[in-house]
């Protein structure tokens, strides 16, 4: 799986976009005998999560709106909650930042009732960086739609939930807190925008974008 992967690191840069999403579906294909055979529980699920989540970013770039959230839908399928209880090695702090990907796609092809419909895990604490960026997305969907006052609420549930986020969660070489500083600025950035404070909506975008520049 990860060799049918590893080419796509250039292709995703010279703009190959789809040839992205089919070079991660054969890695996902070849994922999935592996899983088969030796279950979830183990560290190659991070390699997993990679081909799942490359063949997300793809397919974002592509326009395809199915693939995005197809591969997202397995990802999550094949991450169970006793994987990320597994405290040694800590696989909460490396997994669990996978599982909101979905909540990316939806906002990145304009399904704003898909993410408000979207719940709340019931563990607030191992899920800490979803419950986050669910309310980070409802945020921008409420803000999409026009619900200024809705979109307020769950940026300060945001803002409450990014607090409780510990800095041992990472995605790959980057924390989840940064990652999660950049998802405040784009979601103050709507937010404005939607209030009609156009100078300070774009304030918060560029300063988004210079936060994601520098990861």
């Amino acid at each position: 799986g990860h060799l049918r992967h590893m080419p796509t690191h250039i292709d995703v840069l010279c703009g190959l976009y789809h040839q992205t999403v089919e070079s991660n579906q054969a890695a996902i294909v070849a994922d999935r005998k592996y899983l088969a055979r030796e279950g979830a529980v183990n560290f190659y699920s991070l390699y997993r999560c990679h081909d799942h989540h490359f063949k997300i970013y793809g397919a974002m770039f592509a326009g395809v709106p199915e693939a995005a959230l197809e591969a997202a839908d397995e990802m999550i399928a094949t991450l169970p909650e006793v994987l990320l209880r597994v405290p040694s090695p800590p696989m909460a702090d490396w997994l669990e930042g996978f599982y909101p990907m979905k909540l990316h796609a939806l906002i990145r092809f304009g399904r704003w009732l898909d993410i408000i419909a979207t719940p709340l895990p019931r563990d607030g604490e191992l899920y800490c960086v979803t419950t986050a960026m669910i309310h980070y997305a409802k945020a921008v969907a409420h803000a999409a739609m026009g619900n200024v006052k809705a979109a307020d609420k769950e940026a300060e549930l945001f803002e409450a939930a990014r607090a409780l986020v510990p800095p041992s969660r990472y995605l790959f070489n980057n924390t989840c807190l940064d990652i999660l500083a950049i998802a405040a600025k784009m979601m103050k950035g709507e937010i404005a925008y939607r209030k009609g404070d156009f100078d300070k909506a774009f304030k918060h975008l560029r300063r988004s974008v210079e936060l994601d520049d520098n990861l």
